[in-house]
């Protein structure tokens, strides 16, 4: 059984992992928040859990912009993951209101569930408070 209530947030910038996971522990706090610096970072997690689904987190939450591994490396990743896998996971792609880069590849990706401009204030988090709920 997937623990509803495990996020994990994939983002390299120390200011928008600090906000997202205070924004999503302040939300509930019963929800597990898992931080992962990298894609990389998260990647690893994952892959030592392909065995164990119930321990999976039921959100991602995905930067694009990150070096190395970035968000398009992650999904062309996490895709290979096995059906049961990939459905215990939805994610969503936070995006930079300039960053049109990416679009076509993000839009056209059947492993991500929503697709949203960074939120700047509290309200905006809603539409991702939904999913977890």
């Amino acid at each position: 059984m997937i623990r509803e209530n495990r996020i994990m947030i994939v983002d390299d910038k120390p200011k928008a992992k600090g906000s997202t996971n205070q924004m999503m522990g302040n939300q509930n706090p019963n929800w597990e928040v898992m931080v992962m610096g990298s894609a990389l970072k998260a990647l690893n997690y994952l892959d030592a859990k392909q065995d164990k689904i119930e321990e999976l987190p039921s959100l991602i939450i995905l930067d694009l912009d990150m070096p190395a591994v970035n968000g398009i490396g992650f999904l062309e990743r996490f895709s290979h993951y096995n059906d049961n896998f990939k459905n215990a996971c939805k994610i969503v792609v936070l995006t930079e209101p300039n960053n049109t880069d990416d679009m076509d590849f993000i839009t056209s990706d059947p492993c991500i569930t929503k697709t949203m401009q960074r939120p700047s204030v509290k309200s905006q988090w809603a539409p991702l408070f939904d999913i977890v709920n």
